[in-house]
């Protein structure tokens, strides 16, 4: 008891460390492309509960971004800024307004921090989850390489959507497999609200309803009698809309090619409108020396290669190996893997290459596999491998060699 306590201790000092670093990138680091655009949207939104500025993709967490502005009266109501009229997020987000009358940092460093909130979300979800699974040790030597990875620290210190929707789908595979593990009726109203939220966070959340209705029917057909599967797939489903209803505002109104009005039209809207864009081609991407217009297979694997930190790859090598050695129970591997594989091939399939930051979403599934390293290790030494390897690995040797790769991902962070 005393030593579970001791390593909560050690989580809480991670998060810090991960807060400390993320909060103090924020003055440090320019306004991007988007920010403006993702802060003042969802400011918009809750100032007049006007939808009009989302076009590429849903605004929970435009509104998550854009609520401490709420709080500061210097910024001005949307209406007093000239475009607002125009409905264009562009010209709002650029009108000059902004820029000559209001300081940046009065609703730059509000809406960053709201993310950095999202980071320590996301962490402490990641140590509850892999220390459920492989123990409390697991759990800190995920967290401890989370909280050291330059990738979460860089999208944890901006005012984009990318952490969010990671934070949210992560939520929810977490709060589903618990759910299906025992699926009382709260738990499957919990898991259905998080998948909605995810969905209202960002179009990239989009595979998740297809992979979790297929898991849940798999799931329960072997489990459940057919009307209690069928009434949970149902709750499910009915919790995930209607939060996708909520985060839409409850709006009801025309789609372009549908010939009816229906829920939430502003999703549906941007759903296919992303949708074209990703299957069209039409923006230009840059890797390895080329510039290129539309998508390459490779972009996605090879800019995991190159931006993952080479502990963490190596890692991930030494998780797979020890999976070939000594499956996890099945349900466990089929959760670990469905939903990366799934979402890295959705994003090879699209067209488009803009950043490392589309395949966000896999690095906490990553963390959490390495986890499993961390767990508590025989006093005996490990069994020869199937392939008949001599050689032994002790447990001493494995607990110095995660250490020596964790004050290596973060002594390359620092």
């Amino acid at each position: 008891m005393r030593r579970t306590r001791f390593h909560h201790y050690l989580a809480a000092w991670l998060l810090l460390l991960l807060f400390i670093q993320a909060v103090n990138a924020i003055p440090a680091l320019s306004v991007t492309v988007d920010e403006p655009v993702h802060a003042l949207t969802g400011y918009s939104i809750l100032r007049t509960g006007d939808l009009r500025l989302l076009e590429d993709h849903p605004p929970l967490i435009e509104m998550w971004l854009g609520w401490p502005l709420l709080l500061s009266p210097d910024i001005p109501h949307p209406a007093e800024v000239p475009s607002w009229q125009s409905g264009d997020w562009r010209l709002l987000a650029y009108d000059d307004y902004w820029w000559q009358q209001v300081p940046v940092d009065d609703w730059l460093f509000p809406a960053r921090f709201t993310n950095v909130l999202l980071s320590l979300l996301l962490g402490a979800l990641l140590y509850r989850w892999a220390t459920d699974w492989f123990g409390s040790r697991a759990g800190l030597l995920a967290l401890g390489l989370f909280a050291c990875d330059p990738n979460i620290l860089a999208h944890a210190s901006l005012a984009t959507l990318d952490l969010g929707v990671t934070a949210l789908i992560f939520a929810t595979l977490y709060s589903f497999q618990r759910c299906l593990r025992r699926p009382t009726t709260t738990r499957v109203i919990g898991a259905g609200l998080l998948l909605g939220l995810a969905l209202s966070a960002k179009i990239s959340a989009a595979p998740l309803p297809p992979l979790t209705a297929a898991l849940m029917l798999i799931w329960g057909l072997k489990r459940w009698e057919k009307k209690v599967l069928l009434r949970r797939l149902a709750l499910f489903a009915s919790s995930a809309f209607l939060a996708l209803w909520a985060a839409h505002l409850f709006q009801i109104g025309a789609t372009p090619g549908l010939p009816f009005r229906v829920p939430a039209p502003t999703y549906w809207h941007s759903f296919f409108r992303v949708g074209q864009d990703a299957s069209g081609g039409a923006r230009y991407s840059f890797l390895l020396g080329e510039l290129y217009q539309g998508g390459c297979w490779y972009y996605f694997p090879v800019a995991l290669l190159l931006k993952t930190p080479l502990p963490t790859l190596l890692l991930s090598i030494a998780a797979l190996v020890k999976f070939w050695r000594r499956p996890l129970p099945l349900w466990r591997m089929i959760l670990l893997r469905t939903f990366p594989i799934s979402y890295l091939l959705v994003s090879i399939a699209a067209n488009i290459n803009i950043g490392y930051r589309h395949i966000l979403p896999l690095v906490p599934f990553l963390y959490l596999a390495i986890g499993s390293l961390g767990a508590r290790i025989p006093a005996r030494q490990n069994p020869k491998s199937r392939s008949g390897i001599g050689w032994k690995i002790t447990p001493y040797a494995s607990r110095s060699a995660l250490l020596a790769l964790l004050l290596w991902q973060l002594g390359g962070t620092l």
